[in-house]
């Protein structure tokens, strides 16, 4: 997610800053210039707008925009009864925290845009769909290479996987 993140900003040739309180994990490293830690980065930054792709985010006098990517913590799962119970009232208090705090919320996908607005109907009129980036590394197969893994599959030419 931030690898897309920031190949999206550098696409749209804007300014940023990545803000971490721990260590980048080491597929993020490559990201390290643009890292700044702490509060005195956060106090700082020319930036006019913090977008985090988490529902929570630092604090911040910068106006916030934080992601909600879905509800999945309300759906059934393979836990308890319990251990679902207490992670969806988590859930719910810091999406509904998010709400309460976030400048803008927005959501990767008009789906989930409609599956949020369900859970949080009080909560939906203020959040916007914002499209993943699309990894520039995805590229349609040529035909012989889809030709190929259709057949090792046992497919012919028709199918969409």
């Amino acid at each position: 997610m931030l690898r897309l993140l920031v190949l999206s900003v550098r696409w749209m040739g804007w300014d940023m800053e990545l803000w971490t309180q721990g260590e980048l994990r080491p597929e993020h490293r490559v990201f390290l210039s643009h890292t700044r830690r702490g509060a005195q980065a956060r106090a700082s930054t020319k930036a006019d707008v913090l977008w985090s792709p988490h529902p929570e985010f630092f604090e911040s006098p910068l106006r916030a925009v934080a992601t909600v990517h879905d509800i999945n913590p309300l759906l059934p799962d393979g836990r308890s009864p319990a251990a679902r119970w207490l992670r969806a009232v988590r859930f719910r208090a810091q999406t509904r925290r998010t709400f309460q705090r976030a400048w803008r919320v927005v959501t990767d996908s008009r789906d989930a845009r409609v599956r949020i607005a369900r859970a949080f109907p009080g909560l939906a009129r203020t959040l916007r769909v914002v499209s993943l980036f699309v990894d520039p590394e995805l590229k349609p197969p040529g035909r012989a290479q889809r030709d190929a893994a259709l057949q090792a599959l046992g497919l012919s030419p028709g199918y969409i996987l």
